[in-house]
């Protein structure tokens, strides 16, 4: 076999279960130039007789746990294609995934990566309903600026060029959550980017999931966001936007800290959030929750009760009143 183009990438820790389906739509690629390496993070389950089952159809790499973005790193520095797909061990590529990416990136030198849209799937492997934020967003001028406002693109549904992800330095190995978003970021910040309008990958929803820590996951997304913000001219591309969006997600971690009755550091943040907008719907929901505090603990989570539920209201009331 002549040497691949393509290396698909998977990192997993103790998800034996579920590893073996993602190796198999890796293998499973209708594109011949594709190598799968899997990295196994310190994985203390069945993984390796799962991976047993593959010998000498796939690449793997034991190492000590170091997290994700060190998995993921470690198998790119073995890849031998000069395309990557990042895999999660949970989710699964369709076989037609790097066939379809593969020729935007090849008619296109300068591109960093292609996207695709995907779909959920639950727990037991079943389709769920399309996800909402994996579709139908044809973005490609614009796209950092847009990816800065909401990371939509799931990291299993792009196709990669190494020298941009080489260019960039990398996953961040010291973020636990979000390091597929700010890599996304900081490659769509200096290549451009384009978007295959076809499901290619999908995601599988069970409480594992890594995003499921939501304060860990809030955090990594203002770690990120803040480090996007030092870049001069980003910053002025974006605008309003920066505020806005720094503001939100002081104001989101607040929340979720809130529900986790994590009260001092959920004071501290909505107080951030309140600092940094300057007008508007988030900094009056800011000052609110601020304000609630003063009131005592059990009242602070009555109020952020009740509020919750006024805001699912009115969603549901705009929501009729558009149909």
């Amino acid at each position: 076999m002549s040497e691949p183009d393509v290396s698909v990438i998977i990192p997993t820790w103790n998800r034996a279960p579920l590893l073996g389906e993602a190796v198999e739509s890796a293998l499973a690629q209708t594109h011949s130039g594709c190598e799968v390496i899997v990295v196994d993070d310190g994985s203390t389950d069945e993984t390796p007789k799962v991976l047993a089952r593959f010998e000498g159809r796939i690449r793997v790499l034991r190492q000590a746990q170091r997290g994700c973005a060190c998995a993921r790193n470690a198998g790119g520095a073995l890849a031998r294609g000069e395309y990557l797909v990042f895999l999660d061990s949970d989710d699964r590529l369709d076989p037609e995934h790097v066939a379809l990416l593969l020729p935007v990136l090849k008619a296109d030198p300068l591109v960093g990566f292609a996207y695709s849209d995907g779909r959920y799937m639950g727990a037991d492997g079943r389709p769920l309903e399309p996800a909402p934020a994996m579709s139908g967003v044809p973005v490609e001028v614009g796209f950092a600026e847009t990816f800065f406002e909401r990371p939509y693109v799931y990291m299993p549904a792009t196709l990669i060029r190494a020298r941009a992800i080489h260019a960039v330095g990398g996953f961040d190995e010291t973020l636990s959550h979000n390091e597929d978003s700010d890599l996304l970021l900081r490659m769509a910040m200096r290549f451009p980017v384009r978007y295959v309008p076809a499901p290619t990958v999908w995601v599988r929803q069970h409480p594992g999931r890594k995003s499921s820590d939501r304060p860990a996951l809030y955090l990594a997304l203002l770690a990120s966001a803040c480090r996007a913000a030092t870049d001069p001219g980003f910053a002025a591309r974006l605008g309003g936007r920066l505020p806005r969006r720094l503001g939100e997600l002081h104001h989101g971690l607040g929340r979720v800290l809130l529900g986790e009755g994590r009260l001092a550091e959920a004071r501290e943040a909505f107080r951030a959030g309140r600092a940094i907008l300057g007008s508007g719907t988030w900094r009056v929901r800011a000052w609110m929750f601020s304000m609630v505090f003063a009131m005592g603990d059990l009242p602070a989570r009555a109020v952020f009760k009740c509020l919750h539920l006024w805001e699912r209201a009115t969603q549901l009331s705009l929501a009729g009143g558009k149909r």
